[in-house]
């Protein structure tokens, strides 16, 4: 159950998300960039110029602080065993890119908060947007 919810939002959301980032990337950084697919891959797109991975996430309408998945039921997930050299990150209708060693150092001084997702507890911690936006590399529409 908990997988088809996962795979459900994937296709509805993510997949179209990771398909506008790399139309972006195609167009500012690299043409030649591909995405990987797959649950567990831990980066979606792969720039062959630059030899950089970028892992794409998205936040819900209206959202005024970003969560970052960094484990589930104990065990380091998302940023922490991210693959990717860059984040990108859709929120507000915007496509924040940011270096991965500044998004762990923001992520740092957060708290972590447990919350139940799928019968999963899953940590997390919740970035502003304004401290997002401030620390970017570049943002995209």
């Amino acid at each position: 159950m908990a997988y088809d919810r996962f795979r459900k939002d994937l296709d509805e959301t993510g997949i179209p998300t990771e398909i506008a980032a790399l139309e972006r990337i195609h167009l500012y950084i690299d043409k030649t960039a591909y995405r990987i697919e797959g649950k567990d891959c831990e980066k979606d797109i792969v720039c062959p110029i630059n030899s950089e991975r970028y892992e794409v996430k998205y936040g819900n309408k209206g959202v005024i602080n970003f969560s970052v998945e960094v484990s589930i039921n104990g065990k380091p997930s998302g940023l922490r065993v991210t693959k990717a050299d860059w984040w990108i990150i859709y929120a507000k209708n915007k496509f924040f890119v940011i270096d991965i060693m500044v998004l762990n150092g923001l992520c740092n001084n957060l708290q972590e908060t447990g919350y139940e997702i799928d019968g999963n507890m899953v940590g997390l911690k919740l970035l502003s947007l304004n401290d997002l936006r401030d620390n970017v590399k570049v943002i995209w529409d």
